[in-house]
């Protein structure tokens, strides 16, 4: 039964007028606008975090291989398994997002040497273009060729019924492409996988994939203190990109 709150009856349709759903729609709009601003702000205010923790990360052995394990299915969906030996090649990834619209990125992979890509491929950048006309956020990019060592290709053609995790790098955004979930793997990538990374490696250890923590001292990425200025007040900031929100994990904390 449609009831309004008048006590007036009928569909959603003959309830609500034109001039409520335009104002309506306008609210929305400003909700957009500040938590793009929000978002600009964290970016902004996060990247020297993101900075420190990527080269404490470099020092640490099997760090993005040992998050890649600790992730969901989802992002293990994504990967076949003749991917793994070159993922337990990466030493770096690093998501670098545009100050006046963060919702685009690049993605940048670091390779140790390995039996897979020439030495041109060690450092592989991707961006993703955000599209604010399209309703539904979609994103695009361009091609990023891959140098891989003779007979070492892993990425596979169209004909193969599953693509490789590393035919990302050939996403376009179109019909065509090869990687049909390009843009969930981007955003995965982006808003969870980054950004939570210490979460992840914490939990394989808690989970019981790895045996020592006493010797890792990582910086944490799930509090932030943001501080508004001199006399203003502190808040925390918790981890994570709010803008494509990925699968969210249970904050783990190390073992003492």
């Amino acid at each position: 039964m449609n009831t309004a709150s008048n006590g007036s009856s009928g569909t959603p349709e003959e309830l609500v007028n034109p001039e409520m759903i335009s104002k309506l729609a306008s609210i929305e709009e400003e909700s957009d606008t500040v938590e793009q601003e929000i978002l600009k702000y964290r970016t902004k205010l996060m990247t020297p975090v993101f900075e420190k923790r990527r080269q404490i990360a470099k020092e640490t052995p099997m760090f993005w291989p040992t998050v890649f394990d600790a992730v969901d299915d989802e992002f293990a969906s994504y990967v076949l398994p003749q991917d793994h030996p070159l993922i337990s090649c990466i030493n770096d990834l690093y998501v670098e997002r545009d100050l006046s619209e963060p919702r685009t990125f690049t993605i940048t992979f670091g390779f140790e040497e390995n039996e897979y890509l020439e030495e041109k491929s060690l450092v592989l950048s991707k961006r993703f273009v955000y599209n604010e006309q399209d309703q539904e956020g979609s994103y695009s990019s361009e091609a990023v060729e891959i140098l891989w060592k003779q007979g070492k290709k892993i990425s596979h053609e169209k004909s193969s019924a599953t693509p490789s995790f590393f035919s990302l790098f050939s996403w376009e955004g179109k019909e065509t492409d090869v990687f049909d979930d390009g843009r969930q793997v981007a955003v995965l990538l982006a808003d969870d996988i980054f950004p939570n990374a210490i979460q992840y490696f914490l939990q394989a250890f808690t989970d019981g994939q790895t045996d020592n923590l006493s010797d890792i001292d990582l910086l944490s990425d799930s509090d932030v203190e943001l501080d508004h200025g001199e006399g203003g007040s502190k808040e925390t900031s918790k981890r994570g990109s709010e803008t494509q929100a990925g699968p969210k994990k249970k904050k783990v904390k190390a073992d003492k």
